[in-house]
């Protein structure tokens, strides 16, 4: 049975971003998610930490190619306007790549 990939972005700068956040990398990778409410007319998977701290969102491939573009700025102002900013608080961006059944068909 073949398995999904995972690719991880900038593992080593969001890791520093998280640093400078506060939030360890111990505290990061125990962090267990559950699926969130459904957002009505939005298709996006959610899910979010037990007490709420965190959240986890599905985004389309066009958003996380906005987010690599500006991610050299972000980097650069988060640091310095982390506590009045209302800019969200990226910790990492992923790719999940789920693996295709046997028997699946292009849709035509």
């Amino acid at each position: 049975m073949a398995s999904g990939l995972m690719t991880i972005y900038a593992p080593g700068t969001f890791a520093s971003l998280r640093r400078r956040f506060e939030v360890t990398d111990r505290k990061y990778s125990k962090v267990r998610l559950f699926r969130a409410q459904k957002v009505p007319r939005n298709p996006a998977a959610r899910f979010s930490s037990r007490d709420g701290g965190y959240l986890v969102n599905t985004i389309k491939k066009n958003e996380a190619r906005h987010l690599r573009a500006i991610f050299p700025r972000y980097y650069k102002y988060m640091p310095k306007h982390s506590h009045d900013s209302l800019v969200t608080r990226f910790f990492g961006l992923y790719k999940v790549t789920l693996p295709r059944p046997a028997n699946s068909y292009d849709a035509c």
